[in-house]
């Protein structure tokens, strides 16, 4: 018994040196997730305008599901838009407007020009206004979240799958701080 209470003092001192008491009382968990969509694009014949929209609902992404209601903060890292199929070979997006968005709050949105697709091609968005916080914002409403893509392309009857990803790194407070 003697044996069994000295190491678990040992035990504990060790946890207290080595730990700060932050790391003891607030146990966060740090998550690099990405929560993406893949947007099927149809530009209508003759005219190329296109408009297309899916939804990401955080709540069911697999790495999250077991911390429903943890969630302390979800910083956006990067945006990216990946081209995985397309027809004719080479389209060039004339205009372009991506966005996201939830409820009411602030849209997070990004509008180029004159961007060539091809197969793998990657279009990083940028942040020159602030559209990550906007991005944070509407994932940490934990609504769900309509991802749009539309504009003008300068092919006649093209056709191209984009993947949209945010990543992120998650933070979740299991004791729920």
């Amino acid at each position: 018994m003697k044996t069994a209470l000295r190491n678990l003092a040992l035990a504990l001192v060790t946890v207290l040196t080595f730990s700060s008491c932050d790391d003891i009382l607030n146990p966060d968990i740090k998550l690099d997730t990405s929560f993406d969509v893949v947007l099927d694009v149809v530009a209508t014949p003759g005219k190329g305008v296109f408009s297309v929209t899916d939804t990401i609902n955080i709540l069911n992404h697999p790495q999250l599901i077991q911390y429903t209601g943890m969630i302390q903060n979800i910083d956006i890292q990067t945006i990216e838009i990946e081209v995985l199929s397309l027809t004719p070979d080479t389209i060039v997006l004339s205009t372009c407007n991506m966005s996201a968005s939830a409820g009411t709050l602030p849209t997070a949105a990004w509008s180029f020009t004159n961007e060539s697709l091809h197969l793998g091609r990657i279009i990083n968005m940028d942040n020159s206004t602030n559209q990550f916080t906007n991005a944070k914002n509407v994932f940490m409403s934990q609504l769900p979240i309509a991802v749009n893509l539309n504009g003008i392309v300068d092919a006649d009857n093209a056709t191209f799958q984009v993947k949209v990803t945010f990543n992120s790194e998650v933070t979740v407070s299991p004791l729920g701080n």
